[in-house]
């Protein structure tokens, strides 16, 4: 455990401490409908503390028959357990190549805590498309407890 400067071993010093950076660097392929993908697996047993993200959606294939309004939601572990943000949202059904949804970031500061144990920071695209891809290029931040 690191000690800070000037502080003690506090909770309020330990919970600005960040240990986890996770690069990202996937892709949403659409066949179906609430397409997940898997940004922060923690070790077995523990929780994720998510203190902040930096990330940016971008189309890489064409959508065909996107879901207008559907959004890319950033959760722990389902939709069901908790959404923490929306990072973006389709607003053609025929998305072009090069839409950019900009970058969403986040600071938490002393952080979102995974609701149990071993679950998954996720993306879930609640689009449904017969087809499309969407790049997601960034970093998650945080500690695992």
């Amino acid at each position: 455990m690191p000690t800070f400067a000037g502080s003690s071993d506090s909770f309020y010093s330990l919970s600005l401490y960040s240990d986890v950076f996770k690069e990202v660097e996937t892709d949403l392929s659409f066949a179906a409908s609430n397409v997940t993908v898997n940004l922060w697996t923690p070790a077995v047993g523990k929780k994720f503390i998510l203190k902040g993200c930096n990330l940016r959606m971008v189309v890489t294939t064409v959508y065909a028959g996107a879901t207008v309004g559907a959004m890319a939601l950033l959760c722990d572990n389902t939709i069901a357990t908790r959404v923490i943000a929306c990072i973006g949202v389709v607003g053609n059904a025929a998305e072009a190549v090069g839409k950019d949804y900009g970058v969403f970031q986040e600071d938490f500061r002393e952080g979102i805590i995974s609701a149990a144990n071993d679950n998954t920071l996720r993306v879930i695209f609640s689009a449904t498309a017969t087809s499309g891809i969407t790049a997601i290029r960034g970093t998650v931040w945080g500690q695992e407890v």
